[in-house]
């Protein structure tokens, strides 16, 4: 990686990490505020996370004209992962404090790595210093959860399961990024026959405004009528009679927004693991 692409990436990280930090806090605090009178909300939650970010992203495509990725099958496979991801640790946050959820989260890279070396991904070389970074995420972890005076496996379990998806997404937008450079050096070809040659090659990229609309519309077509079907309307309706827990649940939505397409940034800047 170039040097002034690695600088850049300090503080798009920093911020990242920040908006995840405010993102599942505000979550769990919303969820727990909400539980005793409308019960597990976790679905609803989504909903308006995805919703939040949905609604501007999809505006500013408009405006600016961006489209989403023209390989539609790579792009909703995506956009299934980063879904059943965000259900998974929201469902996870009702069962583990904030803070722990985050330490299993931390968990990530180990199972990006494993899932790239099982596919044979690009990024999947292992040099030391990574190996040596795994070895230290992998025993903090070990460490963190050893230390936990009680928790529930089942939110543990949902935790992991949420890091399969997020590392998947990970692997999947590197495959999206392959698919749309073969989808533009198709069309280049093809019109270099058309135009008798000498339009050159231009290699297909993926414009992360594109991609973060697309995936929050889809993943919200995909959750609310699960949402309806399994939590009725119980938790919208406490959502707008409890001003303090529709204030934190706007703050998990923000963080939220930007924490995804600040990671998104990152993920098209980076090999998968």
């Amino acid at each position: 990686m170039p040097r002034y692409r690695s600088l850049s990436l300090v503080p798009i990280c920093a911020f990242w990490f920040a908006a995840s930090a405010v993102c599942t806090s505000c979550a769990k605090k919303t969820l727990d505020l909400l539980a005793p009178t409308a019960g597990s909300c976790a679905m609803t939650l989504t909903v308006a996370q995805f919703a939040t970010s949905a609604i501007p992203t999809v505006a500013a495509c408009l405006l600016l004209n961006r489209r989403p990725p023209q390989a539609l099958r790579e792009t909703m496979i995506v956009a299934l992962s980063y879904t059943l991801g965000f259900l998974l640790l929201n469902c996870s946050l009702g069962k583990l404090a904030a803070s722990f959820s985050e330490t299993v989260r931390g968990m990530e890279p180990l199972t990006s790595f494993i899932l790239v070396r099982l596919f044979a991904a690009h990024g999947g070389t292992l040099t030391k210093g990574m190996a040596g970074g795994l070895a230290l995420v992998l025993g903090g972890a070990v460490i963190n959860i050893w230390a936990q005076p009680a928790f529930e496996l089942s939110g543990l379990l949902l935790g992991l399961l949420a890091n399969c998806a997020f590392s998947s997404r990970g692997l999947l937008v590197t495959q999206l990024q392959d698919a749309a450079h073969r989808n533009t050096r198709t069309i280049v070809e093809a019109t270099d026959k058309r135009c008798g040659g000498g339009l050159g090659y231009a290699s297909g990229t993926v414009d992360p405004l594109g991609l973060f609309a697309a995936q929050h519309v889809l993943g919200l077509l995909l959750l609310t009528p699960v949402a309806l079907f399994m939590e009725g309307d119980s938790c919208a309706v406490a959502l707008l009679h409890r001003s303090h827990a529709r204030r934190i649940a706007v703050c998990s939505a923000l963080g939220f927004f930007a924490y995804n397409f600040s990671s998104l940034v990152v993920l098209l800047l980076v090999d998968a693991v």
